[in-house]
């Protein structure tokens, strides 16, 4: 059997080691706990960090394409939409009889919009409907990013037999990205 005398004499001898060895354990978890709080705020930070570096790399990326629509709807200077529009009215088979620049007073800007919009107005001579619709699906179709803004038509009567041709008044857009 155990002798009790013999444990309360060892509990007496080495009771300030047991006090000691209670306080470090107290001491050890209370540091644990403070480092296991001090892990999970770096964990926080981590994923914060982990997410915007996300977010600037997809900001990087949309930029990125930004900067290259830029520089296609950009490409743009007044003789050059002239060329492209006559070039499109050729191959739809209509023809274009006025084509003018709408002033700044008629089309005001924006400033808040980051595109400057362009707006020309357009007559064309058409031998029919179809062909006028031709002009329009190229024009959508176009690269350059052209709109039609208003249409209106008009039959001009020849005094041939009653053969007719369209005039059809237009007012079509483009825009430009502004400048950083």
């Amino acid at each position: 059997m155990i002798d009790q005398t013999k444990i309360v004499s060892w509990i007496q001898k080495n009771i300030i080691n047991l006090v000691v060895l209670g306080v470090l354990i107290v001491v050890a978890v209370i540091v644990y706990q403070k480092k296991q709080e001090e892990i999970a705020a770096l964990r926080v930070d981590i994923e914060t960090a982990q997410k915007t570096n996300q977010i600037l790399a997809e900001l990087g990326g949309l930029e990125k394409k930004a900067k290259e629509l830029r520089k296609v709807i950009n490409v743009k200077d007044p003789q050059k939409i002239v060329d492209k529009l006559n070039g499109i009215a050729k191959q739809a088979g209509v023809t274009i009889t006025s084509l003018k620049p709408k002033t700044e007073s008629k089309a005001p800007q924006d400033p808040n919009k980051p595109f400057i919009r362009y707006a020309f107005d357009v007559v064309v001579s058409a031998e029919n409907y179809h062909a006028n619709g031709k002009f329009i699906s190229l024009l959508e179709q176009s690269p350059d990013m052209y709109t039609v803004d208003r249409m209106g038509f008009r039959p001009i009567y020849k005094d041939e037999g009653n053969k007719f041709r369209l005039e059809i008044t237009m007012e079509i857009s483009t825009i430009m990205m502004k400048e950083d």
